[in-house]
């Protein structure tokens, strides 16, 4: 299964996404479920439009309707070109589809950030053949009201990347503790208003995560102690002055 979630903050659109694949509910395996195209599209030489697309679903479905909507969108220039080519190709796909899968279509569904030719950049949500556009905040898979609630209570529109991208890491890291079906690596990618876009590596998420989780820990030992009756003692003040030192030390950390 799949936790996959997105949002459209004041710097850009992060997406982020653990790599759990179950296969016929019995084997796991890492699958790397956030896709850039073009696939050159992280160079500074490239100029072009853009897509990040993070799926949840069917794998082999999810792989095969990315490929046909990158073509479909890759030569457009404006957005709205960009967003119409895909909504046509997914009609053209499903009523393709639909009549040799008479048992039912395979699940997908996706979160897609794109950059166009012309500098714009906006957040979709696709559900099989359904577009939504200037999504804000989303999460997909299994997992997803989770993530949702911990993104509403961390995460706002105007968020910048140094918060959203901790907070996105820590969402994921709670959905992979808490829901058996999530897990593997965590893949996080941004895409700011100049196109570029920045792929976290494994030792830098791991290495926030662990910085995160630590401060978690020190933020609710000093909400609890907060709110307990009684007066600020002198030895309350130098137990909140260490944990406030260790927050310190915590955000001098090299990422």
């Amino acid at each position: 299964m799949t936790i996959c979630a997105g949002f459209h903050c004041g710097d850009g659109i992060v997406l982020c996404a653990d790599t759990q694949e179950t296969v016929s509910n019995y084997i796991k395996r890492n699958v790397p479920k956030l896709e850039v195209r073009p696939r050159n599209s992280e160079s500074p030489d490239y100029k072009g439009p853009k897509a990040i697309f993070a799926g949840a679903g069917d794998g082999d479905f999810i792989d095969h309707l990315i490929e046909k909507l990158w073509s479909a969108m890759k030569s457009k220039g404006t957005m709205d070109e960009m967003v119409e080519a895909i909504e046509k190709q997914l009609t053209f796909r499903y009523k393709q589809l639909v009549p040799i899968y008479t048992g039912g279509m395979p699940e997908a569904v996706f979160l897609v950030g794109l950059y166009s030719a012309e500098g714009d950049l906006e957040l979709l949500k696709i559900n099989g053949a359904i577009v939504k556009r200037e999504v804000l905040l989303d999460a997909i898979g299994c997992g997803d009201i989770l993530a949702t609630y911990v993104l509403n209570h961390l995460v706002g529109p105007k968020s910048s990347f140094s918060s959203a991208v901790p907070f996105a890491l820590y969402m994921i890291s709670e959905v992979k503790e808490n829901v058996r079906e999530c897990g593997g690596e965590t893949h996080l990618c941004t895409v700011d208003y100049d196109g570029k876009i920045n792929r976290l590596t494994q030792a830098v998420i791991e290495s926030r995560v662990q910085r995160i989780k630590e401060a978690e820990i020190i933020a609710r030992q000093i909400g609890a102690a907060t709110i307990e009756n009684g007066p600020a003692t002198d030895a309350f003040s130098e137990w909140l002055d260490n944990r406030i030192k260790r927050l310190k030390e915590i955000k001098a950390m090299q990422p």
